[in-house]
């Protein structure tokens, strides 16, 4: 059955075939219980006609005697071959299978004599996979009934069963609302791409002739069906866009007129036998089934798993006002550490486990400034960026105030900027007092493209952009003199001068002491 709502809205899907089940012997007879006579089910449908005052056969006046008998729409005596897709989107609130509390689901369809098996792929340490499509095929009558199930993976001994739901597929596939591929809101490409076997003007046509319904006639901007006629909003709709629209009106039609199913998603209850009556979860899905004698309906639709991978890349250009009390003996300048908290972590749950555990964490950028201690534990200093979220890096590091990391107007979403840089405000856990700044660039990148085009990690190379260098990162050999302005300058400067302005006295002094005499002496002897 499909879901309450749908039920609701069109009725019973199995209003063309009705099942009943068949007993052995009579029931006054003495044989034991229902269930001990019961030999199988029957399914069918009986359709009874009025004779009309002129025959059908032969040309011959037959009388209206009152009597009915079945004079047409008798369906052809042979099996059918269907091709079925069962798409499975998700499961929830799947009943715990394992000791810890969680499950390793995998999908086992059986229909028929057919039978998918998909352990391989089963789905670590969840209550909520998320799984993808499968295909099979089916012969009606023969084989109708879709068992899904849901087992839990054991690495010994058997799997166990979770829970399971069935659909009885040939009363979709014989209902006159057509449950056989629901119809979308609209005809496009693309993600959403039409997916039935036949177009939306050649489904209407054979609507039409398999319920001998006059049309459809097609003309420019319009269609008739049954002297009914459609017109388009726009002139320059196309046949298939307002083919569709008379699907989704069919009910409007005369005498065989009745709502055709929609697209959608139906949500089933899954059931164990071992514990009846008890919900052991729902299951997201939906059953698409197309007749091998009609035009091969082309791929199914890719529901698998979204995987997005992304490369956040960071660049930190400087650091300014960072209030770090200690400093590095070494070199006379505080030392912070920058380093990124991951998005998804995969990790073994304990030593014993076989798989690993996908944990889901907000996407949270955290960069910390460290003041380094030699004996003590470090202090450091806290930046925690939404990377959903985050507010617009000020553009100079005097506009940067502690303030703009509490306004909820002109926030950023790295997700869709995939560039931002500016400077931030530093603060300690928990205050909102401003501890420093720094000034950082960020990139979001896909995977494609971070293959595209590679970068190193900190900075080893490749790196196609500016290498950044703090003020106080620096090099003997490379750079002396910025060594020598962080290093000597900055600490003694007062010094340094007082120096110079001494040692150019000392050598003005000392010139003049020593050209002095002889100056003396030449202005004496010259008179």
């Amino acid at each position: 059955m499909y879901s309450k709502e749908l039920e609701a809205q069109f009725g019973p899907f199995d209003d063309w075939v009705s099942t009943y089940e068949l007993f052995r012997g009579k029931a006054n007879e003495e044989e034991g219980t229902s269930d001990e006579r019961f030999v199988g089910k029957f399914k069918g449908r009986f359709c009874l006609y009025r004779l009309s005052d002129e025959g059908e056969e032969g040309g011959e006046n037959v009388m209206d005697t009152g009597h009915y008998r079945v004079n047409r729409g008798i369906p052809p005596n042979t099996s059918v071959q269907v091709l079925i897709r069962v798409y499975i989107v998700s499961a929830s609130n799947l009943h715990p299978a394992d000791p810890d509390g969680k499950a390793d689901p995998y999908i086992f369809l059986r229909l028929g004599k057919n039978e998918i098996k998909d352990r391989d792929n089963y789905i670590p340490k969840q209550l909520n996979p998320v799984f993808g499509s499968f295909e099979m095929q089916a012969t009606f009558p023969q084989e109708s009934l879709l068992s899904l199930l849901i087992y839990d993976y054991d690495l010994v001994g058997g799997d166990d069963l979770i829970g399971e739901t069935r659909i009885d597929l040939e009363n979709r596939f014989y209902s006159r609302h057509r449950a056989t591929c629901g119809l979308p809101s609209e005809y496009s490409g693309g993600y959403n791409a039409w997916r039935d076997c036949l177009k939306p003007s050649e489904l209407l046509s054979k609507m039409c002739r398999d319920n001998g319904v006059d049309g459809p006639h097609f003309s420019p901007g319009r269609i008739i069906v049954a002297d009914k006629v459609f017109t388009g909003k726009e002139p320059v709709e196309s046949y298939e866009h307002l083919s569709l629209k008379i699907l989704h009106r069919w009910a409007e039609i005369p005498a065989v007129g009745c709502k055709l199913v929609p697209e959608h998603i139906e949500t089933r209850i899954l059931y164990n036998k071992a514990r009846p009556g008890m919900d052991q979860g729902q299951v997201q899905m939906w059953v698409d089934m197309f007749p091998m004698d009609l035009p091969h309906p082309g791929p199914p639709v890719d529901i698998s798993p979204r995987k997005p991978k992304y490369e956040l890349r960071i660049i930190i250009w400087n650091t300014e006002d960072v209030i770090l009390e200690d400093s590095n003996f070494l070199t006379g300048q505080q030392s912070s550490d920058i380093y990124i908290k991951v998005v998804v972590v995969k990790k073994r749950d304990h030593i014993f486990s076989l798989d690993k555990t996908e944990q889901k964490l907000p996407a949270i950028l955290i960069m910390q400034v460290w003041d380094f201690e030699t004996l003590s534990s470090d202090d450091f200093l806290t930046l925690e960026l939404d990377l959903h979220a985050f507010p617009r890096g000020a553009k100079t590091a005097k506009s940067c105030k502690a303030d703009m990391m509490t306004e909820v107007t002109d926030r950023i979403s790295i997700f869709q900027q995939k560039r931002a840089r500016g400077w931030w405000p530093f603060s300690k856990s928990g205050e909102l007092t401003l501890q420093g700044k720094v000034e950082a660039e960020f990139h979001l990148v896909t995977a494609e493209e971070a293959e595209k085009n590679p970068v190193g990690k900190a900075r080893k190379e490749p790196e196609p952009l500016p290498k950044p260098r703090p003020d106080t990162s620096f090099s003997w050999f490379v750079n002396p003199f910025k060594c020598f302005f962080h290093l000597v300058w900055r600490n003694y400067k007062k010094y340094i001068i007082i120096a110079l302005v001494l040692l150019i006295t000392v050598l003005f002094l000392a010139l003049l002491f020593y050209t002095l005499p002889g100056a003396i002496s030449q202005k004496i002897i010259n008179g």
